[in-house]
């Protein structure tokens, strides 16, 4: 029927989805496509092996012609239709970077706060053994954080001062342990807010204050101002002074004024005692106040009249100018050393500049 040259089968593969195909010629099994594990692990088939139908017929003649026997043709025939199962497995390759769930992630942390599990890193990577065994570590800030390598915990391990970071960005690497080629990759970048504690006590720019006031000084005259700094970020502080006839201060600004005359205090020394707090923290100061008399009688400033009252459009812009008044009042404004708006209850929405306006 045939000689060595001939090939008298035809290969057919049962399933056309599998990227592999069959060299007639060859009697080759061949890759056609790309595969990937990760997406399909093995691939089931079969292949058939049929007499081409030409060589068929000539067996049917021959043997009809033999065994005059049809049926016995048919039976000989199908010795030559043959399937076989194939199973290919594909192998793991590491050819995938690990990679964490989200990229960005953002926490809040308290200031000097030493915290376990502050957040943990949730890797992947698909390939097998350890190909896709993720470790974790820190880019950098390793002296305040900690991970673990296996589950990805970080804790804080030293506390942080608001006053020195406001916010950290921990950038985390995640490698696999891939025995040839090993990839790593910085999955993930945590941005940490430090959270201002109020962990700082309000100090005061001097350790004590001494003021020179003359006895004669008019009364509710702003004489000094007392400041205190606080390094906490949001903290209001809020001064008081102890009971005393004469001396009263701006709670929010600091602003010391009169609100007696100081004659019966002539020559004398007027110890009073400032205290400033920021809601949970105080500190306190000694301020001394010599009263002294003025060699020659100080000239009054007399107003034309003792008050006024002007009317302003709700919708007027910031920085308008309402009024001058030193024209107001018919002021020189060289006579005048300083000038400024007094109000102790609430801040007014309203300055005055050297000038009048």
């Amino acid at each position: 029927i045939n000689n060595d040259n001939d090939n008298i089968f035809f290969y057919n593969i049962n399933d056309t989805n599998v990227p592999f195909i069959i060299d007639q010629n060859e009697k080759y099994l061949k890759l056609i496509d790309k595969i990937d594990r990760e997406k399909q692990t093995k691939y089931i088939f079969e292949i058939e092996l049929k007499l081409k139908s030409i060589y068929s017929i000539k067996l049917q003649e021959q043997y009809y012609c033999q065994k005059k026997n049809l049926f016995i043709n048919f039976q000989y025939t199908n010795k030559y239709y043959q399937k076989m199962l194939i199973i290919i497995y594909i192998n793991d390759i590491n050819d995938n970077i690990p990679i964490c769930n989200h990229f960005h992630t953002h926490i809040k942390l308290n200031e000097n706060e030493i915290q376990k599990n502050i957040y943990q890193i949730q890797a992947y990577d698909p390939d097998l053994g350890e190909n896709g065994t993720i470790n974790y570590s820190l880019l950098d800030y390793n002296q305040y954080f900690s991970i673990n390598s296996l589950t990805g915990q970080i804790d804080c391990i030293k506390s942080i001062d608001y006053e020195e970071y406001r916010s950290i960005d921990l950038h985390i690497i995640a490698s696999d342990q891939g025995s040839q080629i090993q990839y790593q990759t910085i999955c993930t970048t945590v941005h940490i807010t430090i959270n201002d504690l109020n962990d700082n006590i309000p100090r005061f720019l001097l350790d004590n204050y001494i003021f020179y006031l003359f006895s004669d000084m008019p009364r509710y005259s702003i004489f000094g101002q007392i400041i205190a700094i606080d390094f906490d970020k949001n903290d209001q502080l809020i001064y008081s002074i102890n009971p005393n006839p004469y001396i009263t201060i701006n709670m929010y600004t600091g602003h010391l004024r009169l609100k007696h005359n100081l004659h019966r205090l002539l020559d004398q020394i007027l110890n009073v005692t400032v205290q400033v707090s920021d809601g949970l923290h105080k500190n306190e100061t000694l301020i001394s106040i010599y009263i002294k008399s003025f060699p020659d009688a100080q000239q009054p400033i007399l107003l034309s009249e003792p008050a006024f009252g002007i009317t302003i459009n709700e919708s007027l812009p910031i920085d308008s100018t309402i009024t001058n008044i030193y024209r107001r009042f018919q002021i020189l404004s060289s006579t005048i050393d300083f000038i400024e708006i007094i109000h102790d209850e609430i801040k007014l929405p309203f300055s005055i500049d050297q000038q009048g306006f």
